[in-house]
């Protein structure tokens, strides 16, 4: 009828209105759909659904974002490292757990080029091998009901992105062939209207409840089916896959295949010597005790690549003690902290990567501390500085962090090993840049320019002081 009235009243000829109306009405109808679009979203978009607490427990974003409006469900299975040695099939499923603000802009950014940056290059190497998996969660907190009502909008829209309302079959965006919708967001899910790369944990959304975001960030892993490694990291920081998987993965087979390697050299010159007659009684009959078959070997050295792992950049090499500056970022209150906690050694908490085994044994430690508070530590309550916290808890298990160089802090230069680098408040800016020279393969033969500021890399006081006359920046102290 719209297209009727204009030709009737431009006076158009019969011929005219032949060539134009197929035109106009084309136009009528994406008017129309457009709209009901519009409509439809605002209708439905406190219904859109993402993961609470645990996997497949689904919620409409509008309950999850706000604090105490629903449960999670409590975590009652965990995989021993015996049933994952006896079902895994030597194949590598990573979770990238991103630490994520839920509700301003900057971090909205941070997570919309991360998506087209890293976690897309890391989804398309992993893809390349059939042994190796690869699932990103951005892991968001709680907040208030009048906060919620603000950012929802702005969240529904971040949604919207990763679940098209064309829901295409093939996943391919039609105005972006480079992004990958389907295969990025959740390459593991098959049911795309309702799955999401966000992952909301109970607690409200501040830096001082980052120990919760964490430990909801470990239940959930343990609560993923299939997932052998937990690389935990923040959204202002850059992944790279193959170098992560390189520098923890690889490198502790070949770490465990040249320490059998020596130990069977050692073990032939025993029997060299026993043959000798160097070696006599006891110390002879040793070397049948200690020998192992090739198989066995194997076994052995695939097992150093699962279990036992926590790896990351140890930043402070004194290792933890409360700060009692009280203009500190990081200040703790002494009848809080007392001073008499474990001196441990702790890797950063912008960038760790945990085995199935330490992450779990973190999520079950946790939540029997939260539910029997007569059986945790006189630290656990008053410790919120998220890195310390897991590195306490895995110490009391055995585990010692691994100083992994390949994670690069923000003042470190970038070599063709770097791994996880540390942007700090070059982030999100940075990005296309890392992932131009990463896609070219120039990253991969030399080191690049992985930094805004002027300052001698690999020297913190330098970059402190760069750092701290930025304005509108926190202080480091």
């Amino acid at each position: 009828t719209m297209a009727m009235d204009v030709v009737r009243k431009s006076k158009l000829s019969r011929r005219s209105a032949s060539t134009w109306l197929p035109l106009l009405a084309l136009v009528s109808c994406t008017s129309f759909l457009w709209t009901a679009r519009r409509s439809w979203n605002r209708r439905d978009e406190a219904q859109r659904r993402v993961e609470l607490g645990l996997r497949h427990h689904r919620v409409p974003i509008a309950d999850a974002i706000v604090v105490g409006n629903v449960a999670s469900p409590r975590l009652e299975r965990f995989d021993s490292p015996l049933a994952m040695r006896r079902k895994r099939d030597e194949a590598i499923h990573v979770l990238v757990g991103v630490l994520s603000s839920c509700c301003d802009a900057r971090s909205r950014a941070k997570r919309t080029m991360a998506r087209r940056t890293w976690a897309l290059r890391a989804l398309q190497d992993a893809r390349k091998h059939d042994k190796t998996h690869l699932t990103v969660r951005f892991v968001l907190g709680q907040t208030d009901a009048v906060q919620a009502r603000r950012c929802l909008p702005a969240l529904t829209s971040e949604l919207d992105q990763l679940q098209p309302w064309w829901r295409p079959v093939d996943g391919g965006w039609p105005f972006d062939e480079a992004f990958d919708a389907r295969g990025y967001a959740f390459g593991d899910s098959h049911d795309f209207a309702d799955a999401s790369d966000m992952l909301f944990t109970v607690g409200m959304d501040t830096y001082n409840d980052l120990p919760k975001k964490t430990k909801g960030l470990m239940a959930y892993a343990s609560s993923y089916d299939g997932i052998t490694h937990l690389l935990k990291t923040d959204d202002d920081c850059y992944v790279r896959l193959p170098q992560l998987l390189q520098s923890t993965v690889v490198s502790r087979v070949h770490a465990y295949r040249k320490q059998m390697e020596r130990e069977q050299a050692e073990k032939v010159e025993r029997k060299e010597q026993e043959e000798a007659g160097g070696v006599q009684g006891e110390e002879a009959g040793q070397d049948d005790t200690n020998r192992l078959e090739p198989e066995t070997r194997i076994e052995k050295a695939m097992d150093a690549a699962y279990e036992g792992m926590y790896a990351g950049f140890v930043e402070n090499p004194r290792g933890f003690w409360p700060v009692r500056d009280p203009d500190s970022k990081w200040y703790m209150d002494p009848k809080e902290m007392p001073d008499n906690v474990p001196h441990v050694h702790y890797a950063a908490g912008w960038g760790y990567m945990l085995s199935r085994d330490a992450f779990e044994i973190f999520a079950k430690d946790s939540q029997r501390y939260d539910e029997v508070p007569k059986l945790a530590p006189s630290w656990w309550k008053a410790m919120y500085w998220e890195d310390v916290i897991v590195a306490l808890v895995l110490h009391r298990r055995g585990f010692r962090v691994q100083n992994t160089l390949s994670f690069r802090p923000a003042w470190g230069a970038c070599g063709n090993s770097t791994a996880v680098k540390h942007a700090d408040v070059d982030a999100p800016d940075i990005f296309p840049g890392f992932y131009a020279q990463q896609v070219s393969g120039l990253w991969d033969k030399k080191v690049i320019q992985c930094n805004f500021g002027v300052f001698r890399p690999g020297s913190y006081m330098s970059w402190k002081e760069w750092r701290d006359g930025l304005e509108g920046v926190q202080k480091v102290r």
